[in-house]
């Protein structure tokens, strides 16, 4: 793996763990092992599997509007990271805009990640962390299904 991607990861695990301690949730960090299966971020109580993919393959339609959700692959939802507090806070203020555009390559990814969910830990929420090149970590992609951005929505 080339050493942006790490770094990337890094940076994305800094930035989480300060949205997560302000919750009060425990910080997280960037798991080091290469060639491996699994998440990038370690599993805190918060509860995301994190796999993070940071290349220009990325493809461009995740560079998610800023105040936006887009919903596309008729079950994925796509925020920018900056947002995530909110989202927890159940104060999330985001217009939902349905996206026509599909891409195999984010829906594969996703679901790779999710079969390592199921298998280990079935009760948390399957994330992806899109970013492109020279792209601030705050406006990277968190990208989880739909129903998962449906569950942060209700009443608790």
């Amino acid at each position: 793996m080339k050493s942006r991607p790490r770094s990337v990861e890094r940076e994305v695990a800094k930035y989480l763990s300060e949205v997560f301690v302000t919750l009060g949730y425990s910080p997280v960090r960037r798991i080091p092992t290469t060639g491996r299966t699994g998440p990038d971020i370690s599993i805190n109580e918060a509860r995301f599997v994190i796999d993070v993919k940071s290349r220009i393959e990325v493809p461009k339609m995740m560079v998610v509007p800023d105040g936006h959700v887009l919903r596309y692959n008729h079950f994925l939802v796509a925020l920018r990271l900056k947002h995530l507090s909110d989202l927890l806070h159940g104060t999330a203020n985001l217009t939902f805009v349905e996206w026509d555009e599909y891409s195999r390559t984010v829906e594969d990814w996703w679901r790779h990640m999710d079969e390592w969910t199921q298998e280990n830990e079935k009760d948390a929420i399957t994330t992806l962390i899109l970013h492109r090149p020279r792209m601030l970590i705050s406006n990277a992609a968190l990208v989880m299904s739909y129903s998962d951005y449906q569950n942060f929505r209700r009443p608790k």
